[in-house]
């Protein structure tokens, strides 16, 4: 079995990790220490589509394979020092958008999905929305970390 990148990928990978040197990293410490986390920055993510990396095109996401998902991770992961960004776009990736693509946990789940894989300005609104409809008690509402 070959592992070796495609030219697609390395340019994917290498245009995550320019974007994340670049974009995402200067001022993490400040972030860090002041326990902000950067609302624009979220934004400038979902501007690159990294919120929607796997879920098909026709519901706002990249369409990528699960290789080239992780490829573009792992770059990001790379090239961003903000770990708590970087937890932030997984989590959201991972344990959000994916169940609700692949499981259509909701009716209309495309509206759910198309939302939270462009550029998800008002994530607190939907997680709210997503923790009233599976009857969980609010969770963004618990947070003690600010929105820069």
């Amino acid at each position: 079995m070959d592992f070796t990148f495609t030219d697609e990928q390395k340019a994917i990978r290498d245009g995550i990790i320019r974007f994340a040197q670049a974009e995402l990293t200067p001022g993490s410490l400040e972030r860090d220490e002041a326990h902000v986390f950067s609302k624009d920055l979220w934004l400038r993510c979902g501007d690159m589509g990294l919120q929607g990396l796997p879920v098909p095109a026709e519901y706002g996401g990249a369409g990528m394979d699960p290789l080239t998902t992780v490829i573009a991770l792992e770059a990001l992961g790379y090239g961003c020092e903000d770990g708590g960004l970087v937890f932030s776009i997984c989590a959201h990736l991972l344990a959000c958008v994916v169940p609700i693509w692949k499981h259509e946990f909701f009716d209309g789940g495309e509206v759910w999905i198309e939302g939270a894989t462009a550029n998800p300005a008002d994530e607190t609104a939907r997680l709210e929305a997503v923790h009233r409809a599976c009857g969980a008690p609010s969770a963004a509402a618990a947070l003690g970390t600010p929105c820069a």
